[in-house]
């Protein structure tokens, strides 16, 4: 994390960026397209350029001091790790969504059910994202503390939702591979 903080001029997204960019790849596995995201992502973080930067402004309070180039790749890499959370956990949920389809929906059940499953999954991380964003753009500019216990209470559930979901996880059984 000094590493990281020292090369690029104290900003906290370098290593965000980095956990978001080692989850995909961990979920996806080392291929092609989960190194060059790697690699561009943490290149264009390390030594990407620092100008122009995204000088947002709340409640006359400067928020978001991010480089454009660093906030590409770190939305760029939020998503992708929004579906590798569907990916991952999707087939945990699916047996509990999929009898819960109501039975109009027909021959499409099972993909109605497939995206319930990944926008379930994707809600842990979605937590954590819009309590961290309440937090770092209103909380910080108003001074608030009760934006602070709105943000807070987010990111627990958040936090939460993702021990739930391990939890599920380590507890769903591992179907035999097909022959």
């Amino acid at each position: 994390m000094l590493i990281f903080s020292h090369v690029t001029g104290g900003c906290r997204a370098t290593p965000q960026t980095l956990g978001l960019g080692l989850f995909t790849f961990s979920v996806y596995g080392p291929s092609w397209k989960t190194v060059l995201l790697l690699g561009v992502s943490m290149a264009v973080a390390l030594l990407g350029p620092h100008q122009p930067r995204l000088d947002w402004v709340m409640n006359n309070q400067p928020v978001l001091p991010l480089s454009t180039s660093l906030f590409g790749v770190f939305l760029f890499n939020a998503g992708a790790n929004v579906f590798a959370w569907g990916a991952l956990f999707s087939k945990v949920f699916l047996p509990f969504i999929l009898p819960h389809i109501p039975l109009w929906v027909g021959g499409w059940s099972h993909i109605v059910a497939s995206v319930a499953a990944s926008l379930v999954a994707a809600l842990a991380p979605l937590c954590v994202a819009a309590g961290g964003a309440l937090e770092g753009a209103v909380a910080e500019s108003t001074f608030n503390q009760w934006w602070h216990l709105v943000s807070f209470v987010i990111l627990t559930v958040g936090l939460g939702l993702h021990w739930v979901w391990y939890r599920l996880l380590i507890n769903t059984p591992v179907p035999p591979p097909v022959v």
